[in-house]
């Protein structure tokens, strides 16, 4: 990668982050209702038993959510770097080295990443549009949602996850 960058190899695939998403929401639905966790749900009713598991899924759901929306930028930031360190020739890999040089400081995914490649390529703003309020959604959970977060404007694992597919489908990626 470019100088001065070294990748980690710990980053989490779209994948690997669904799946993880689909074991934990089977193992809920397991622990609510094996016999063995009954001690744990006596005095509830199964409405309330049912409650718990609506409420644990939606935890889980924000935070498998939080994991794809930073593997969403690993991807666009891996991209930047690979298009940096490789000097490739079009558009998009030039605006970027010209960020590198500028820029001081770490390159900012919304600041920089995004608004290079609609700018480039304006085609790529609808495709952008959603990442961006998913964005400011992860801001809310990363930062642990002490702000008034309209409900409108947040996402569940299902959508974030038809985001970064098509992120990762549509957009010609250098990582």
């Amino acid at each position: 990668m470019a100088k001065g960058f070294l990748r980690s190899g710990d980053e989490q695939s779209f994948v690997g982050v669904y799946e993880y998403w689909q074991d934990a929401r089977d193992g809920l639905r397991l622990l609510v209702n094996h016999k063995n966790s009954r001690n744990r749900f006596l005095g509830m009713t199964p409405e309330e038993a049912q409650g718990f598991l609506i409420e644990r899924q939606q935890e889980l759901d924000y935070q498998s959510g939080l994991a794809l929306l930073g593997s969403i930028e690993a991807i666009l930031q891996l991209d930047f770097h690979c298009r940096v360190q490789n000097k490739l020739k079009d558009p998009l890999s030039r605006e970027f080295r010209e960020l590198k040089k500028s820029i001081q400081r770490r390159i900012s995914l919304e600041e920089h990443i995004l608004k290079a490649w609609q700018t480039i390529y304006p085609e790529t703003r609808p495709l952008f549009q959603p990442l961006s309020k998913a964005i400011k959604f992860r801001h809310w959970l990363a930062h642990g949602r002490y702000w008034l977060h309209h409900r409108s404007e947040r996402f569940n694992f299902n959508e974030l996850y038809e985001i970064a597919e098509l992120m990762q489908n549509s957009l010609p990626l250098k990582n």
